[in-house]
């Protein structure tokens, strides 16, 4: 186990949570307070939603892997004071981290096929007025846009931006990704292959930021796509504690967007 900054100072009125306390929370409560530390860290870095209770500085919360699954710990931000005494020395930058990921490989042939095959069914609605697969989106709003895995406007229904996402992706990245489209108006959704085993806690991140939905671009949902002429996600609601309710079909009316104000903007109709 590595060392772990031992009491956190959150933003009133949550106020100072030990490391004890946080390791002692459900997955669910620690999740959700790793998606806000870092939704802060995207909008205002300057204004962190926890800091270290001896030196002050920002601080956010690394799942740490271990034979019992991820353990949550409490870790200073890049930058931060080397002669505090709760100091792990430095933290790997991100884009040395997504480097040794994919070997200077971004993209596989199912992850290629995946974006393919979501844009081949999304022609078929007639409703589509504007499509694309991994080019520029020249923002609205914010200072720079983004490469959409795929890009899609549907008339009377909105703009969506699939991410497809085999493998682990980063928690500062994804919170980064989920504040620029909900700037932007343009409705997230991260689209995985399969749901097996013990997830990574990059995906736990994805699930969380979508309040406990997964959406799957599965061999099941590839054959519903064509059955219907039209694009099918293979939904998961995730239960609270028995794993995942039993997935449907969903087509992207029925997806209802919640407010512009919660960056999680999807949810399944129960």
């Amino acid at each position: 186990m590595q060392r772990t900054v031992e009491i956190a100072e959150f933003e009133l009125p949550r106020g100072r949570i030990t490391v004890g306390e946080l390791m002692a929370m459900e997955p669910a409560g620690w999740e959700h307070l790793r998606s806000e530390i870092n939704l802060r860290r995207t909008a205002d870095p300057d204004r962190p939603l926890a800091r270290c209770h001896y030196c002050q500085s920002s601080i956010y919360i690394r799942a740490q892997a271990t034979r019992d699954g991820n353990v949550p710990m409490f870790v200073h931000f890049q930058g931060a004071d080397p002669e505090c005494p709760w100091f792990a020395g430095k933290n790997v930058v991100p884009d040395d981290a997504r480097a040794a990921q994919y070997r200077g490989h971004q993209e596989c042939a199912l992850h290629r096929w995946m974006c393919d095959m979501i844009a081949r069914f999304l022609e078929m609605d007639p409703r589509l007025t504007k499509l694309s697969v991994d080019r520029y989106l020249k923002p609205q709003i914010e200072e720079r846009g983004r490469y959409p895995d795929v890009y899609a406007e549907l008339d009377g229904l909105g703009k969506f931006a699939f991410e497809v996402q085999l493998s682990k992706p980063f928690a500062f990245e994804i919170a980064a990704r989920h504040r620029h489209y909900q700037a932007e108006g343009v409705s997230l959704i991260w689209v995985f292959r399969a749901l097996d085993g013990e997830l990574p806690q990059g995906f736990r991140d994805v699930i969380t930021m979508q309040r406990g939905n997964a959406f799957l671009f599965d061999d099941a949902a590839f054959n519903a796509s064509v059955a219907a002429n039209g694009l099918r996600l293979s939904a998961y609601v995730e239960a609270d504690s028995s794993g995942w309710r039993k997935p449907r079909f969903v087509r992207l009316d029925d997806l209802p967007r919640a407010s512009r104000s919660d960056v999680a903007g999807w949810r399944v109709v129960d």
